[in-house]
């Protein structure tokens, strides 16, 4: 699923880096989140796309996959 996960994001231009703890934590939040839905990890990275984008933030953060959870419809996390 992380694979899956981090192919999608890539269409999407975000990109989760490995190598920080942040990136790590946020893919797993996604994962978790969606529960291996791809139609959700769509919508789940659209909305984090826009939140960088209003925010100009270049990296992604737990924050980042928090605040899109909270503007989609999708149910406790």
């Amino acid at each position: 699923m992380r694979l899956v996960t981090a192919r999608h994001a890539a269409t999407f231009g975000i990109e989760f880096d490995p190598n920080c703890l942040e990136g790590i934590e946020a893919l797993a939040a996604v994962i978790r989140l969606t529960r291996g839905n791809l139609r959700l990890v769509e919508r789940l990275l659209a909305q984090m796309r826009r939140i960088m984008d209003l925010n100009t933030a270049t990296e992604v953060t737990l924050e980042v996959v928090e605040a899109a959870r909270d503007r989609l419809v999708i149910g406790p996390g």
